[in-house]
């Protein structure tokens, strides 16, 4: 995976070189940026978390009744053969594709799990090193969801090169040099036009196109955006970092939830920074509650006493000295 990934940047460079384009100092800093949380995640995977999650699994795949996997032999003959191989891995690439749907989807909904997440997205840029900015936790939670294909009795070396094969499909997404590809392809698989929505930080394509492989799990489920070409997306968060070190990079949204948490008996004040929806902020006004969601829109609640939550993300509120400002089209 790493070899790939720096391979893709090689090819970048060779583009950039070719068509004579100059990249800027601010680009530059930033893949390096990227290429080093890369780095420092390969690290905490290969020693942590890679073989904590292997011996997960593995007792999982003892343990379950089913074992799907053995049946499977069974139909070969009793032996791991080629055919037997095969057959398992067209069940597992399927069901790796959709289950790193739900991780990534809830990534985006769960503030704790954003908090590793937004790492990925921190990005302003969009290119082949855009794809190595990833948390080990961000992969350490897709793992747990991917332990469902051991708990069907699959070995662990199934469900773990199958979630390589759904994230070596997203190294070539993370490009600009390729425009829309045919329509039946771009019906059903990922591609870099529907990454660049998932990117982007404008309103309407915030929270869409979750998909590894496919792209059919977001036209089920209701999260599928099309790319308007009259707004071409911009990318990164809409709370920049402003920053090119990585541990900063790694641990600006944790910094966020830690100094929003609130210190005391009330359980629930103290677990909140860490479990809303990603960006919101919390502020106590008086007499009044108002709810603003991340698409920008909101609703005004009379309740004394109680605490404001306004989105950061949303276009139409801003925030002045803890001062909460609506404005609306």
């Amino acid at each position: 995976m790493p070899e790939s990934r720096f391979s893709l940047f090689a090819v970048e460079v060779v583009r950039a070189y070719i068509s004579k384009r100059k990249a800027d100092s601010g680009t530059l800093k930033d893949a390096t940026a990227s290429l080093s949380v890369a780095f420092i995640t390969g690290i905490f995977n290969n020693l942590i978390m890679l073989p904590i999650m292997f011996i997960f699994m593995g007792s999982i795949a003892m343990v379950t009744p089913l074992q799907l996997g053995d049946r499977i032999n069974e139909l070969f003959g009793g032996q791991l053969s080629g055919w037997a191989i095969l057959v398992s891995f067209a069940i597992c690439i399927p069901l790796a594709d959709f289950l790193y749907y739900w991780p990534h989807r809830s990534a985006h909904r769960v503030e704790v799990i954003w908090g590793s997440h937004s790492v990925h997205h921190s990005s302003e840029h969009f290119n082949p090193t855009t794809a190595t900015r990833i948390s080990f936790l961000d992969q350490a939670w897709d793992l747990v969801l991917m332990s469902a294909i051991c708990l069907l009795g699959f070995n662990p070396i199934y469900a773990l090169v199958s979630y390589a094969l759904v994230l070596l499909h997203q190294l070539p997404l993370h490009q600009m040099w390729t425009g829309r590809l045919p329509a039946w392809y771009e019906f059903f698989f990922n591609t870099p036009m529907h990454h660049r929505a998932h990117h982007a930080y404008q309103r309407m394509y915030i929270d869409k196109n979750f998909g590894g492989i496919t792209i059919i799990w977001d036209r089920i489920f209701g999260t599928f955006v099309e790319v308007d070409d009259s707004l071409q997306p911009e990318f990164g968060l809409t709370q920049k970092v402003d920053t090119y070190n990585p541990f900063k990079i790694m641990t600006a949204e944790f910094v966020h939830m830690g100094s929003s948490t609130t210190i005391g008996f009330d359980t629930g004040a103290i677990l909140r920074p860490w479990t809303r929806f990603p960006g919101q902020t919390s502020y106590t006004q008086g007499a009044a509650r108002i709810l603003v969601d991340a698409q920008g829109g909101f609703t005004w609640e009379r309740r004394a006493g109680k605490t404001i939550y306004i989105s950061i993300r949303s276009e139409d509120a801003t925030v002045v000295s803890n001062r909460l400002i609506l404005r609306t089209n």
